[in-house]
């Protein structure tokens, strides 16, 4: 079970969801990784050939234990991006308006604030698939490093990597 312990561990720190109160389960993460993959070896040749299984969630042989770090960074970025996608979408659907006399609701500053976090975070996934093309076999790893937690297009100061509201 190492891909699911570290790539998982992984995404979670990408996207915040660690700690006492964690919004996407276990399995959750599991099946968005297993999809990512499914997805990312379609637009990608890597070294190792992966079987992959979205009904069974698996993905064999297992990269973290044949040190696939390309792989490994690459899909979880990708994973990452999808989620990141996922809660753009939902925060679009949910922004409106309202207002009634002198006093006003106005939520779309958090729609806003998820697509500038998914459009960072997809565009790390794009800069590793660029930098994995064009020959770096460590792809991703600048971007999320050992466990990294803050994405590449954000300052250090920041304790988070989503962004506030």
């Amino acid at each position: 079970m190492a891909w699911q312990d570290d790539m998982v561990t992984m995404l979670r720190v990408i996207i915040d969801d660690n700690g006492n109160n964690q919004e996407y389960s276990n399995s959750r993460l599991e099946e968005v990784i297993v999809v990512a993959a499914t997805m990312t070896k379609k637009e990608i040749d890597f070294d190792n050939d992966y079987i992959i299984s979205v009904s069974n969630v698996t993905i064999s042989p297992d990269p973290v234990t044949n040190s696939d770090d390309a792989f490994v960074n690459i899909v979880t970025l990708k994973s990452a991006c999808l989620l990141a996608n996922s809660e753009y979408k939902t925060e679009a659907g949910r922004a409106i308006t309202v207002r009634d006399g002198s006093s006003a609701i106005d939520n779309k500053g958090v729609a806003a604030a998820k697509k500038v976090w998914r459009d960072s975070i997809c565009e790390d996934y794009s800069k590793a698939e660029r930098e994995y093309r064009i020959g770096n076999s460590q792809a991703g790893k600048s971007i999320i490093g050992p466990y990294g937690h803050l994405s590449s297009n954000q300052s250090n100061n920041t304790t988070r990597n989503r962004p506030s509201y």
